[in-house]
């Protein structure tokens, strides 16, 4: 586990300087190659992709409830077991929203756009998320899940600049790093609901 918060706290500077400058720099590179209409859509999608996406989440906490049950007569099993759904329906979400923005802004990319309209999209899918993260700064998870997302989306970014993948390949891509993201965050939760029991 320490190795894991050493990578994520390595990997945490360059998304976080992504984070800050991407839009910013990828805004006006589309603004002079004259793109207005990625741009356009872009700002939609930041401003109304949030409602979506917490509507979309939003099946996620039909798990809660028998979780919650589970949790007061402390039935772990049970506990886990809705909990882990509902972690496992939220990652896939996020993944599926990612995958969607990067293939819409990447459809008609070219050679002279590609780069900037990738940094464009990654803004457009990891944005709303952030903001969302940003209403719960309580809640550990959800930091977590937005850096998951994050890197996922930088690493499939990256292999679509240098090896054109297929979105399918993509989609595998991200949802395998989404995957071990969400294990992580999983088993980490379990780990501290049992040192919680001890000391109780």
């Amino acid at each position: 586990m320490k190795a894991l918060v050493g990578l994520i706290t390595a990997l945490s500077i360059p998304i976080g300087l992504l984070n800050l400058f991407g839009g910013i720099i990828s805004g006006i590179w589309l603004a002079i190659l004259g793109k207005w209409s990625p741009i356009f859509i872009g700002f939609l999608g930041l401003f109304g992709s949030a409602f979506l996406l917490g509507f979309a989440m939003m099946p996620g906490l039909l798990f809660a409830a028998p979780a919650a049950k589970f949790a007061e007569k402390k039935i772990y099993s049970g506990l886990y077991f809705f909990a882990f759904l509902s972690s496992l329906y939220t990652f896939a979400i996020i993944t599926i929203w990612c995958v969607f923005v990067m293939r819409y802004f990447m459809v008609d990319a070219t050679e002279k756009s590609y780069i900037p309209l990738m940094l464009w999209s990654y803004g457009v899918a990891t944005g709303p998320l952030g903001y969302m993260a940003s209403k719960e700064r309580e809640n550990e998870a959800s930091i977590f899940t937005v850096f998951f997302a994050s890197l996922a989306y930088t690493a499939a970014g990256l292999w679509a600049i240098i090896g054109r993948p297929t979105i399918l390949d993509v989609l595998v891509l991200f949802g395998c790093i989404m995957g071990v993201g969400m294990l992580t965050m999983f088993a980490n939760a379990v780990a501290s609901s049992k040192r919680n029991e001890e000391w109780a």
